[in-house]
This record gives structure tokens, C-alpha cells and sequence, in this order.
């Protein structure tokens, strides 16, 4: 006995099946508006950076003085000017004049309107030279 071709199941096409795809767009659509209001919104704090403290520069090998303007003087002497182009200097500076190292300390005490990003800098240079004792006044 034949079997007819229409009842043959590997012979139809049920054709492209669109409510599948439909689920699985309604499921990334919800998935990012949920997310989308997870998102935190960054805002400015106005504030000063730090003070000049009490801190006792007779106890420290290395005074550095940062300016509101971003000049960074050390023990007085003038290190890097307003620019961010000047801080190589820094670094060179208290590698090969000042022969700082591990055992140094540093006191670092940055003016109140001195900005954040000149205030890293100095850090990152001191980090590099290997200090370990850095206090703020």
C-alpha cells in the first residue's frame, strides 16, 4: 500500500515561523529597558581637594607644595608650571636631584584649590620613584 505524498511529513514545508522570533525580540526589548533604568547618572561635586594642614616640615626629607594654579614646587624650588607638559620634569627631578627612594618620606600638601588630575600626577610620580611614605598636610 503507498502512503500519499501529502501525508509524507520530510515532503512538507511548514515555511519560516515567525512567533518564535517575535518571543525572543519582546524578551531582549524588556531584558534592556529593565536595565535601562540601572543606569546611574554622574554628577560634579563641588568641593576643595585638601587644606594645608599642621603638618611639620622639619619631620620629612621632601616638602612638595602644590599650587591652585598647578605649579608643584619641592623643598621651595620650582618643579613643574601650570602645563601638563612640564611633569616629566617631576619625575626626573626626583629621581636625579633629590635621589629619592623607598625609605624617603614625602610630605604632600596641595593648595585647596589645587586640581584633582595634578594632585594624581604627583602621586603617580612618586609611586614610580618608589616612595612609600607619603603623608598630606
Amino acid at each position: 500500500m503507498m502512503i500519499p505524498s501529502s501525508l509524507n511529513s520530510s515532503d512538507s514545508d511548514h515555511g519560516f515561523q515567525i512567533a518564535p522570533m517575535v518571543d525572543v525580540v519582546f524578551v531582549l526589548l524588556l531584558f534592556f529597558m529593565a536595565l535601562a533604568g540601572l543606569r546611574q547618572v554622574e554628577g560634579f561635586l563641588p568641593g576643595q581637594l585638601a587644606y594645608r594642614g599642621n603638618g611639620q616640615p622639619d619631620d620629612f626629607v621632601l616638602v612638595v607644595d602644590i599650587s591652585a594654579r598647578g605649579l608643584v614646587q619641592c623643598n621651595g624650588s620650582e618643579l613643574a608650571g601650570e602645563s601638563v607638559q612640564d611633569f616629566s620634569s617631576v619625575k626626573t627631578w626626583l629621581r636625579e636631584v633629590a635621589g629619592v627612594d623607598e625609605t624617603t618620606s614625602v610630605l604632600l600638601r596641595p593648595d585647596g584649590g589645587a586640581t584633582h588630575e595634578r594632585f594624581i600626577q604627583i602621586l603617580a610620580a612618586l609611586h614610580e620613584v618608589g616612595v612609600k611614605k607619603i603623608k598630606f598636610g
